[in-house]
């Protein structure tokens, strides 16, 4: 979820934080660059209570919203190690 602060007091990283955790549902937020200032990523039961968490995330700014669908790819499945290895060799997957 995007989410685009409205009022300056909820720009400031310390008070987002504050309201995030109050709100709760949110299990991370990373400032980023672009339209939207925040990615949200959430935890909700249902889209009842998806719906409800949209509401009171409205109150901070607006909102976009995608659902995960599935994962493709998954941070676990990417040696990382090999981007940064000096022979050359490149990405490999774990599953390989």
């Amino acid at each position: 979820m995007s989410l685009r602060p409205r009022h300056r007091s909820v720009r400031n990283s310390q008070g987002l934080r504050e309201r995030l955790l109050t709100i709760g549902h949110v299990l991370s937020c990373v400032h980023v660059t672009g339209h939207n200032c925040y990615e949200l990523t959430i935890a909700v039961r249902d889209a009842e209570h998806l719906e409800q968490v949209i509401e009171r995330l409205t109150e901070l700014g607006d909102t976009t919203t995608a659902v995960v669908l599935s994962e493709p790819v998954h941070p676990r499945d990417v040696d990382i190690a090999a981007w940064i290895a000096k022979d050359g060799a490149g990405p490999r997957c774990w599953g390989e």
